[in-house]
C-alpha cells in the first residue's frame, strides 16, 4: 500500500440527493426471475441486486465469471464530486502498485454523501473496470457476517449458514487472493468500534483488487490498516 494518506475527506460539496428507488422490490425487467437479475438474501434489512454474466455450465459451483453486487439501484439524480472521482481514480489507478492492493477510506460526517459516492464509482467502473464488485455492510458484526455469507455463496464457495463469521472470511479472502479478474469491495458505514478487529481481518491481503471504505472517523480507518 502506498505510503501516501489513502483516505479521502468527503466535506460538503454538490448536493446529492438520496436514492429514494431502493432496490426493495425490483421490478425492472418485469420481475425477479426475469433475465439476469436475481434476488438473494443478504442483511436483515436490505435486498441486494446480484447480476451474473456468464455463469460456466461445467460445474454448479463453478465461480460466476462477473458480478455485480449493490444495495440500491443507481442514483440518476447523483451529481457533482468530480474531485472525489479523481483522487479515487488517482489512488487506485494512476498510484496503483502491481506488488499491494489498493485501500481507500472516504471519510466525512453523516448524510455528507459516503455512500452515494461509493455507489456511483460501482456503476461508473463495472464491468469496464471491475469483473467482480461486492458490497459488505460494516455497520455491525451480524451485519458483516450476513454479508460474508453472502458473497460466498455467490461466488459458489462451500459454505454454511451455521459457519462463524471467521470461517466465512477465510474461504472470501483466499478466493480474493486467487482471483484472475480485477474486483472491488465496498466496506461500508464502518463505524463501530465493536467491528473493527473483524474489519482488520476481513481485508484480502493479496490480489488484483481494491477496498472502499465508508466511515465518520478517520481515526478508525488508519486503525483498521
Amino acid at each position: 500500500m502506498a505510503s501516501e494518506n489513502n483516505s479521502i475527506n468527503v466535506g460538503a460539496g454538490s448536493n446529492i440527493p438520496s436514492n429514494t428507488q431502493h432496490n426493495t422490490n425490483n421490478t425492472s425487467g418485469g420481475g425477479l426471475n426475469n433475465g439476469p437479475i436475481t434476488m438473494f438474501g443478504g442483511t436483515p434489512t436490505l435486498n441486494f441486486r446480484a447480476v451474473h454474466n456468464n455463469y460456466s455450465p461445467l460445474s454448479r459451483h463453478a465461480s460466476p465469471r462477473a458480478i455485480f453486487d449493490i444495495p440500491e439501484v443507481r442514483n440518476d439524480r447523483f451529481v457533482g464530486r468530480d474531485d472525489i472521482f479523481k483522487k479515487l481514480w488517482h489512488l487506485l489507478d494512476d498510484n496503483r502498485n502491481n506488488s499491494t492492493l489498493g485501500r481507500v477510506a472516504l471519510v466525512g460526517l453523516g448524510g455528507m454523501g459516503k455512500t452515494q459516492i461509493a455507489l456511483e464509482y460501482c456503476f461508473r467502473n463495472y464491468p469496464s473496470k471491475y469483473e467482480y464488485v461486492f458490497w459488505i455492510m460494516a455497520n455491525s458484526k451480524e451485519s458483516l457476517s450476513s454479508s460474508f455469507l453472502k458473497v460466498a455463496k455467490l461466488l459458489k464457495l462451500s459454505v454454511t449458514d451455521n459457519e462463524s463469521l471467521e470461517v466465512r472470511i477465510s474461504l472470501v479472502k483466499n478466493w480474493f487472493h486467487n482471483a484472475t479478474k480485477r474486483w472491488l469491495m465496498v466496506f461500508d458505514n464502518a463505524d463501530d468500534e465493536n467491528v473493527h478487529d473483524f474489519m482488520r481481518n476481513s481485508y484480502p491481503s493479496a490480489g488484483d483488487g481494491d477496498i472502499i471504505l465508508t466511515t465518520r472517523d478517520a481515526i478508525a480507518y488508519h486503525k483498521m490498516s
